[in-house]
């Protein structure tokens, strides 16, 4: 019995069907890395965002400081 031709052509399948899997794991999992890296590039933009709020807020009240005593001063 020669078994040669038609396992090769029953294996081409299965075949196909690991290298499809494979792949899918391949694009989950990088996936997954970007969404990580994703993840902590936003929490470090949102920090910097929080810093950046802060300094505006106290200038603006340091301006409005500096304003109220020069109307002091010139009354």
């Amino acid at each position: 019995m020669d078994f040669g031709f038609n396992f090769g052509f029953a294996l081409l399948p299965m075949l196909v069907m690991l290298a499809f899997y494979v792949f899918i794991i391949y694009v989950l999992i990088s996936f997954l890395r970007f969404m990580k890296i994703k993840n902590q590039l936003d929490q470090e933009r949102n920090d910097k965002l929080n810093r950046l709020l802060h300094v505006m807020e106290q200038r603006a009240k340091d301006r409005n400081l500096a304003q109220a005593s020069a109307n002091q001063e010139e009354r």
